[in-house]
């Protein structure tokens, strides 16, 4: 077909924002999928690449010799998160509030829902959130939604939960086209539940945050990338 591919991208077992705890097996999975490649000219490509650890990040470089491609596309959104969670500016703040709230009723409607898959994956974003706090997971935490309310409620908020992790893109994609909810403030968009405008709004919105949030956002992916 005349097709020339630069890498492949095989499932090497990550998950989103948790390390590859087993760094003896992760090296030895990369190796053996780094010969194949080599065979074929091409790199390996990890996906699901947020949240690995600095020594995940050391085997892929050892063993690739630096020939690898990582997608991090949901770091952005995450390191967004992170620099307005810990703003002192009261709308940054409050924008913080909103978005974690939101990310909190999807969890809470994915553990109860009717569709088995959804219902899973929920519920293990909500145990390891609850693990991240060192909170013990016994029969009462998706006895009932009012019980995992008043779980969730007790947590301090944080973009360490797996499910503000894996739920907080979905207020980008909600209420498309539309104002309604928003506010312009001298300079500032800010908005609540009724959601972000798409990701055009959301950059928009960043572009104008308030200077700390951005230069903690770049010194988090400044980080990030000489790990």
């Amino acid at each position: 077909m005349g097709i020339h591919f630069n890498f492949v991208a095989p499932n090497i077992g990550f998950q989103k924002n948790i390390p590859y705890q087993d760094n003896t097996e992760l090296r030895k999975k990369i190796a053996e999928l780094f010969t194949i490649a080599q065979k074929f000219g091409i790199s390996l490509g990890f996906h699901s690449g947020s949240g690995k650890s600095a020594e995940n990040y050391r085997s892929i470089g050892e063993i690739t010799s630096g020939c690898f491609e990582i997608k991090t596309s949901g770091r952005y959104t995450y390191e967004m998160g992170v620099a307005l969670s810990r703003s002192t500016d009261p709308i940054d703040k409050q924008l913080w509030a909103d978005w974690y709230n939101f990310t909190k009723k999807l969890a809470v409607e994915g553990v109860f829902s009717a569709n088995a898959t959804q219902q899973s994956f929920a519920r293990e974003f909500i145990a390891s959130s609850l693990t991240v706090d060192g909170i013990a997971i016994d029969n009462t935490v998706f006895s009932s939604r009012e019980s995992l309310q008043n779980i969730l409620n007790r947590m301090t908020p944080s973009t360490e939960h797996a499910f503000w992790f894996e739920y907080n893109f979905y207020l980008f994609l909600r209420h498309k086209a539309t104002f309604i909810g928003w506010a312009i403030i001298p300079g500032r968009v800010i908005g609540s539940e009724a959601g972000f405008t798409g990701f055009l709004i959301w950059r928009s919105y960043f572009l104008l945050s308030a200077l700390q949030d951005t230069l903690s956002f770049l010194r988090n992916l400044q980080d990030l990338l000489i790990q």
